[in-house]
């Protein structure tokens, strides 16, 4: 990826010259620096959607230089280009042609990138997906039931009919409850857990639910939830687990509904700090852009059943340190478990952890 930024930055360097050339002075002095910001812009989200960022070894300033390379060689063509232009003019009046046409452009950097980083934020976060191969083999079982909720949320449920305890599972950003399952079944999860029911369901636009994604519709979908299962299981204690963004969620439910206990699993303490571990810029006045706040450090002061927070030294997606943050916000001291060589995807599909859940749940 910075060998590409590298070489589409030496392009539009050499795109500026010859259009300056050919007299397109507009088209040098304004479009070209523009389009330089909306790749670069394309380029930091598309590479903190693949979480390149954060599971590469190259230092921060290599990866902030390597992301401004485009915009920093266009402003530079930019400005010679103006020296160029206004050559005969007095240098007081340059300063001034040369001031007024850079800023002129960090305004129209600053709105650009304001609104990109606002609308964009669902495409980075996020990652809707769907196996309808793996719904199917899931439908043939007769270990599975599909549920449907308020006629739009769809997802899974484990039954158990002797045990005495629900398992409620808020997944991570790219997990769909089908592939979920399948994948818990195939590497002995559900074994663990063989005495708990266990009952996911599809975030909106994941799997067969529908809606859109946003904060408010995430919450709203899990109050649904959580109104389904003591609903529908009356007599079953509930214990929920919340993964990776799925934390946020379950935080939200512990302050809303009643549990008997609660999981978090590579929890962060809210979204602000977790956004501004890929890029700090998330401050002051900027936060107002944050569409998925997710305050877990604030919901989490108010549970009151015993909590279990399951994190990894080796964690590269959510820092440890903000599982540690977090954990400082409860009222009543959860219990921790931390592993020193688990990756972010080992903490909920390996065996060990789940464990120690389970032996958690059990007490």
């Amino acid at each position: 990826m910075l060998i590409q930024i590298i070489c589409i930055s030496i392009l539009m360097l050499l795109l500026q010259f010859f259009f300056y050339k050919q007299n397109f002075h507009k088209l040098v002095l304004y479009i070209l620096p523009v389009l330089s910001l909306c790749y670069m812009v394309y380029s930091i989200f598309k590479i903190v959607r693949a979480q390149a960022l954060v599971n590469t070894s190259f230092p921060l300033a290599v990866k902030v230089i390597g992301l401004l390379l485009p915009i920093m060689i266009s402003l530079i063509g930019m400005i010679v280009c103006i020296v160029i232009k206004y050559r005969h003019v007095e240098r007081s009046e340059l300063k001034k042609v040369v001031l007024r046409q850079f800023l002129g452009f960090i305004v129209v950097m600053f709105v650009i990138l304001s609104v990109t980083i606002y609308s964009a934020q669902e495409y980075v976060i996020f990652f809707p997906n769907d196996s309808e191969q793996d719904r199917e083999t899931l439908q043939q079982s007769h270990t599975y039931e599909q549920v449907t909720i308020s006629q739009k949320y769809k997802g899974w449920l484990k039954d158990n009919k002797d045990s005495d305890t629900i398992i409620v599972y808020f997944g991570g950003n790219a997990q769909n409850t089908a592939s979920t399952f399948l994948q818990f079944e195939s590497v002995g999860i559900f074994d663990v857990m063989k005495n708990y029911s266990f009952f996911s369901i599809d975030y909106p636009s994941y799997g067969e639910s529908e809606g859109s994604l946003s904060q408010n519709s995430l919450f709203q979908m899990a109050d649904n939830v959580m109104d389904y299962v003591e609903n529908h299981f009356p007599d079953k204690k509930i214990d929920l687990i919340g993964y990776s963004i799925g934390t946020g969620i379950a935080s939200y439910v512990s302050a809303h509904h009643a549990l008997h206990k609660f999981v978090l699993v590579a929890p962060y303490n809210n979204g602000k700090d977790l956004f501004n571990t890929y890029f700090s810029i998330f401050y002051g006045p900027l936060t107002n852009l944050i569409q998925y706040p997710l305050e877990s450090d604030q919901y989490v002061k108010q549970v009151t059943c015993e909590s279990l927070v399951v994190m990894s030294k080796a964690d590269s997606i959510v820092p440890m340190r903000l599982s540690k943050k977090l954990i400082k916000a409860f009222e009543k001291e959860p219990s921790t478990v931390v592993y020193e060589k688990d990756t972010h995807a080992d903490l909920i599909t390996e065996i060990k952890p789940w464990q120690d859940i389970i032996n958690f749940l059990d007490k």
